[in-house]
C-alpha cells in the first residue's frame, strides 16, 4: 500500500463503496451472533452496516450484545476487558434477528 492510499479514506473501499472487511467478517459475525469489537474510525464499519437495535460507542467504552465499541480508544485494557468476556459467551443470542448477508 502506498503512502497515499494509506492517508485515503477512501482505501479498501468496494466498488459498492463499503468496506472490504465490512463486506465479508462482520457480516459473518454478526449473521452467526459472534462477538464484534470496533475501536476509532472502526465503528464507521459498524454502522454502515446497520447492527439492528446496537448501540455504539459515542466516545468511550461501550459494550452492547457482544458489541464492543470505543470512539476515542482511551482504556485499550478495558476495551479488551469487556471483548475477552463476549468471546467467553461465544454467541450473544440476546441480539434482535435481521436478515445480515453473509
Amino acid at each position: 500500500m502506498s503512502d497515499h492510499d494509506a492517508n485515503n479514506d477512501d482505501a479498501g473501499q468496494s466498488k459498492s463503496g463499503t468496506s472490504d472487511a465490512h463486506d465479508g467478517g462482520i457480516h459473518e459475525a454478526s449473521k452467526h451472533k459472534k462477538p464484534i469489537a470496533a475501536l476509532g474510525s472502526g465503528i464507521k464499519l459498524l454502522e454502515g452496516i446497520d447492527l439492528p437495535a446496537i448501540e455504539v460507542s459515542d466516545g468511550g467504552l461501550l459494550s452492547d450484545q457482544g458489541v464492543v465499541t470505543s470512539r476515542d480508544g482511551a482504556d485499550l485494557d478495558a476495551v479488551t476487558e469487556q471483548f475477552r468476556a463476549a468471546i467467553k459467551a461465544h454467541h450473544h443470542w440476546d441480539r434482535e434477528e435481521k436478515s445480515v448477508p453473509a
